[in-house]
């Protein structure tokens, strides 16, 4: 596993955990305060074409990225005296069906030939199923949308509220309140 956490003995030392820094290392089951994963590491390895395990490790190759656990017991408060984590800015909350509606938009633009064929929009038909992977990935894996359209049309819901720009509503961001308190610095590779 390529995960890094930050060790829950090493919140009462203060000391944290840098991901360059082997001994600082732990798995996730050892000390579940925090984790980090590199995505294309973990699941950017190919499968048997055709299953669902093989498009799942193609958009991991493709889009790469780190994935990170936040849990609750590691998240800091005004009250902790121990963490690994705290929210500094909380810019915009999303719903995710106006989210991914928007996705789903640009992606069937891309490809919208293929996706006429099908009729009405059925995510759970192959047909609607087969459009979109070729849009996003490609045939067998070559081509597809690039990654700056790709991040663009992620970005796209939260960068307006006017639905005519691709832009979503902001959601309250109820507990989500940036903490004053320091949290334990974790530098990324």
């Amino acid at each position: 596993w390529d995960w890094w956490t930050v060790p829950d003995d090493d919140l009462a030392t203060g000391k944290g955990c840098e991901a360059d820094n082997a001994t600082d290392q732990c798995p996730i089951f050892k000390c579940p305060s925090l984790g980090m994963e590199d995505v294309r590491r973990q699941f950017g390895h190919h499968a048997t074409p055709g299953t669902w395990w093989y498009y799942w490790c193609s958009l991991a190759s493709k889009v790469g990225g780190s994935w990170y656990s936040t849990l609750k017991r590691g998240m800091c408060s005004p009250s902790s005296s121990k963490c690994t984590w705290r929210l500094v800015e909380a810019v915009k909350r999303v719903n995710k069906t106006c989210a991914a509606q928007v996705v789903t938009g640009i992606i069937e633009k891309r490809n919208a030939t293929c996706f006429e064929k099908c009729g009405a929009r059925d995510p759970k038909s192959a047909c609607w199923i087969h459009c979109y992977l070729s849009a996003v990935l490609g045939v067998n894996n070559t081509g597809g949308m690039p990654l700056d359209e790709l991040e663009e049309a992620w970005q796209r819901p939260f960068r307006s509220e006017d639905p005519s720009q691709g832009g979503c509503p902001a959601m309250p961001i109820n507990g989500l309140d940036p903490v004053p308190s320091g949290g334990i610095p974790i530098r990324q590779r």
